[in-house]
């Protein structure tokens, strides 16, 4: 078996222009897009996850572990957050590495990350998690290419997220458990059909499994219902206006 490229393709941006690069290198037959459905996407994130494909000429494989990341917390009786980020681990990069070592050797297959100059900090992990199989960061070839040029190429498609201001196109259907107080704020503000579906989801987890919260705010547990309430009365700290959390879903 020849060896397969296979770009780790998130519906972003990043990856967007990561299998462009590759394809551009290796072509779209012996190119493979690789995308995790977490079942916590917005209702555009697969449209824009097929259409990219298509565009792009490439093989789109699917995966889809079966549980959202609230159903995963109820299973795993623990709220996933960026302190324990296990919904990135089990919903994508272990779901992803089993499919591609039940397929090809370590020779046969080499991965590929959409991670630009701004998050070089991460290729680290990634490396780690990859290994033993090889992989690679097409944004950080050069000429290397930054998160303005990405979005741009990716303007066509008309993703709402980034109109919005949103960090990332991933997991909006509730929004990020990763995401911090500012990125909670800007949901509620631009998506707050989706803030409303997390209330209720964090309170289907609190009656079934424990008295506990996605976020913390000055050290304090606080519900998504008080802190919506909360931000009806106070704004943000200048601290908390540069807390967007981060999701990083396959470097950990």
């Amino acid at each position: 078996m020849e060896c397969k490229h296979i770009v780790h393709f998130s519906g972003g941006a990043g990856s967007y222009v990561a299998a462009q690069r590759v394809i551009e290198k290796v072509g779209a037959e012996d190119t493979l897009l690789l995308t995790t459905n977490t079942l916590s996407e917005d209702d555009l994130w697969e449209k824009f996850v097929r259409d990219a494909a298509s565009d792009l000429g490439a093989e789109l494989v699917m995966l889809t572990h079966g549980l959202d990341v609230w159903d995963l917390a109820i299973q795993q009786r623990f709220i996933p957050d960026d302190r324990a980020p296990f919904c990135s681990r089990i919903l994508k990069a272990e779901l992803s590495a089993k499919w591609i070592g039940e397929r090809y050797e370590l020779d046969q297959a080499v991965q590929y990350f959409g991670i630009d100059w701004t998050e070089e900090h991460r290729v680290a992990g990634i490396v780690r998690n990859i290994h033993p199989y090889s992989c690679d960061f097409p944004l950080l070839w050069e000429p290397m290419i930054d998160k303005a040029a990405c979005l741009a190429a990716v303007e066509g498609y008309n993703i709402p997220a980034y109109r919005q201001g949103m960090p990332h196109n991933n997991c909006l259907k509730y929004g990020c458990v990763r995401g911090g107080l500012k990125y909670w704020k800007l949901l509620l503000e631009t998506r707050p059909k989706s803030y409303n579906r997390a209330v209720l989801r964090e309170q289907e987890f609190r009656n079934k499994v424990r008295d506990s919260t996605l976020l913390r705010r000055r050290g304090v547990p606080v519900t998504l219902d008080q802190y919506r309430d909360d931000l009806t009365r106070e704004g943000l700290s200048d601290e908390e206006e540069d807390d967007y959390g981060a999701c990083s879903c396959m470097g950990e």
